[in-house]
């Protein structure tokens, strides 16, 4: 796995020369690019919801298309984004299809104009000091079970939970302080 703190060095430069906004874009793209590249995935396996300032809806800051698609209550128990953002603990399903949980958002059609269902994930909450920001899931998405590729293992979740609680810090940087899923 690429090292985290590559990450942070490369984010603490480029950030230092970019106002809050520019900074807030480059940090969502190049944290999801990690994970790509870390996960071996596509963009639209990397998911990126951030909290509203009262803490009570999570909206997503990536991927770019399902940025203003809606927002999801963080007390909402069929979602799973919800659950590890109010419990504090990560996810992980490798048959995701057979669990409870909100699915509306994968009946989306990607850019790529289809809809391909999500069979394996991991998640784990983004937070700094205490204060919770949002969520980070992991998944794996293919038309059919047997496609969505090997199965994430509990270091897959620790290097996630690990990984996101130490680029936490430059997220709240330049993190709206009321976040809503707006077009960037």
């Amino acid at each position: 796995m690429k090292d985290v703190n590559e990450l942070i060095l490369k984010l603490k430069i480029e950030l230092s020369k970019k106002d809050k906004s520019e900074g807030f874009n480059l940090a969502i793209e190049s944290i999801a690019s990690f994970y790509m590249e870390n996960y071996n995935l596509t963009k639209n396996e990397v998911a990126i919801l951030l909290t509203n300032k009262e803490k009570t809806m999570l909206s997503f800051a990536h991927p770019p298309y399902l940025v203003n698609s809606g927002m999801i209550p963080t007390n909402l128990g069929e979602s799973i984004a919800s659950r590890v953002y109010s419990t504090g603990r990560g996810f992980m399903d490798n048959n995701l299809q057979q669990q409870r949980h909100l699915f509306i958002f994968e009946s989306i059609k990607t850019p790529e104009n289809r809809i391909i269902p999500i069979w394996k994930m991991i998640s784990a909450k983004i937070g700094f000091e205490g204060v919770p920001l949002g969520v980070v899931e992991i998944s794996k998405r293919s038309e059919k079970f047997q496609d969505a590729g090997p199965d994430f293992t509990f270091e897959d979740l620790q290097f996630l939970e690990e990984s996101i609680k130490k680029v936490s810090p430059l997220l709240k940087g330049v993190m709206p302080e009321n976040f809503l899923g707006l077009v960037r």
